[in-house]
């Protein structure tokens, strides 16, 4: 008989790994992303636009992101962020649309 619970532990520690790996990069990328548009903003822009064309977990993206961005989108400053996530050939996709209350 063969042992497969190696091969499977190896596997699973294999994919945990890459999990933290993924979201190490994702705040990576949200950090730098967040900096762009924080410079832009402050060049009185009001609309702040995202759009990635792959993202395996948009909800994290957007909480992150949003997050990231919760300073330069508060009233006072009145800029709002769009971020756009994954459209497809049948258009599926996401999006995220934050800023001040009033606006969204």
């Amino acid at each position: 008989a063969v042992d497969l619970v190696p091969a499977v532990e190896t596997l699973s520690l294999k994919h945990k790994n890459a999990d933290k790996s993924l979201k190490a990069i994702t705040l990576e990328l949200v950090e730098l992303l967040g900096a762009n548009l924080r410079a832009t903003a402050a060049t009185g822009a009001r609309m702040l636009t995202v759009h990635r064309d792959l993202c395996d977990s948009a909800p994290d993206f957007f909480k992150a992101l949003g997050s990231a961005m919760d300073s330069t989108l508060t009233a006072d400053k009145g800029a709002m962020l769009l971020v756009t996530v994954g459209v497809d050939g049948d258009g599926a996709g996401s999006f995220l649309l934050a800023g001040p209350a009033h606006l969204v």
